[in-house]
Parts: C-alpha cells; sequence; structure tokens
C-alpha cells in the first residue's frame, strides 16, 4: 500500500492555512476583540421589561432597603447603565487598581446623591461597602448573562437564524456610542478572551464539545 496516499479532502502538510471567512459574524467577534466586548456590552444594556406584580402607580419606599430593586429607582438604575462601559474596560484591563477603586467610590457617591436628590435614601445597613457590592452585583449579573447569551448563540454557528441575530446584533454594537478607551486591548485579554470564544465556536462543530464550550472564562470583577 502506497503509504503516501491520502483522501483528495485531506489537507496535505504543505497546504495553505485556511483562510477565515469573515463573512461569517461567528468568526468575525472570533478575531476582533473589541467587536467581542462591544457586543456584550450591547448586549447587557438592553433592558429587560420590569416584571412586577405590585400596582404600578404605587411609588416605591422612600427608604431603600434590604431586597430592593434597581428598576424601582429608575434614576439611580439610569447612572448604572450609562457607568457600564467604564465599569467594563476597568474590570478587564485594569482590575483592583486604583483607578477602578476610585471609580467605584465615586459612583457609590453618585447613586446616593441622585437618590438623595429625588426624595429617596439608603438604609443604614447600606454602609458603602455593601452598596459598592449591590452595584458590582448589577454590572456583573447583566454582562454574565449577556455572555451566556453569545455562547449560546455561538453553540449553534451553523444556525443561518442565528447568524442573522448575530449579524443584527454586530450592527447595533457597531452603531452606539462607548466611553473612549472602553474597547482598548491588550496582549493578555485578547489571548484569553480568543480561547473562550474559539471554544464556543467550535463546539457547535465538534460532537465532543460539550465539555469544553462549558468552559468558559469566568469574568473579572473587583
Amino acid at each position: 500500500k502506497n503509504l503516501n496516499t491520502r483522501r483528495l479532502s485531506d489537507p496535505g502538510p504543505n497546504s495553505p492555512a485556511r483562510v477565515p471567512d469573515m463573512s461569517d459574524p461567528f468568526v468575525q467577534i472570533l478575531h476582533d476583540e473589541g467587536l467581542y466586548k462591544k457586543l456584550v456590552l450591547c448586549m447587557a444594556l438592553q433592558r429587560q421589561p420590569k416584571e412586577n406584580n405590585k400596582d404600578s402607580t404605587e411609588a416605591p419606599p422612600r427608604v431603600i432597603g434590604e431586597g430592593f430593586y434597581w428598576k424601582d429607582y429608575p434614576p439611580c438604575e439610569q447612572i448604572l447603565y450609562e457607568s457600564m462601559g467604564h465599569y467594563y474596560e476597568l474590570s478587564t484591563q485594569q482590575r483592583q487598581s486604583k483607578q477602578q477603586q476610585a471609580f467605584n467610590n465615586n459612583l457609590v457617591k453618585h447613586v446616593r446623591d441622585t437618590a438623595q436628590k429625588h426624595g429617596f435614601e439608603f438604609a443604614e445597613c447600606f454602609t458603602d461597602k455593601k452598596l459598592r457590592d449591590r452595584i458590582r452585583c448589577f454590572f456583573k449579573t447583566h454582562l454574565q448573562n449577556a455572555k451566556k447569551r453569545l455562547t449560546t448563540m455561538q453553540k449553534h454557528s451553523n444556525s443561518l437564524e442565528q447568524k442573522v441575530a448575530l449579524r443584527a446584533l454586530i450592527q447595533k454594537a457597531k452603531s452606539m456610542n462607548f466611553p473612549n478607551g472602553t474597547f482598548s486591548t491588550n496582549s493578555d485579554s485578547i489571548a484569553e478572551s480568543s480561547t473562550v470564544r474559539a471554544c464556543a465556536f467550535t463546539s457547535s462543530n465538534s460532537a465532543q464539545g460539550g465539555t469544553e464550550d462549558r468552559k468558559r472564562r469566568r469574568s473579572s470583577f473587583a
């Protein structure tokens, strides 16, 4: 048997590398770190309908206590949405830095002042640290849920319907105005997130990808 023979479909040892199809939206976010981050943030900023069994005309408690919902206090919630891009950047690029600490402290003060301006105040149990934790929880929940939804889409990257949906999201993300520097990159973040996105992308084309596609990057939030 001639050991040099092979199926015509098999790439030869000197075959050129396959050129990525950049018209495929899933390939685009796999190779473009800035676009991937824009997309995650865009999806995180999509507001969910308010779910509340209370009469919509009922005013929320003046004292913001344990178990409150940010949606019940729109002015404070709006500040968090407006600050999410900056928070995302600091969490991925300058985690536990002085800049992030200053941002967190200023945001806590801004939220307190805004609540007071609109006739509300946080209960005494909300120390700066506790309020900072609630703010961080808000960001973390929205960003992680966005990444989960995007990863689910990536698992079905061969679906025409999912490609159409992703193209629409990419177009929306590109049209949004974000703070300058929100999508800067460094080699570490590119290597890490590219590995994660590649894992999710290839899982849709592999029958044995069930375990690997769950090993996604754990977001860093300080």
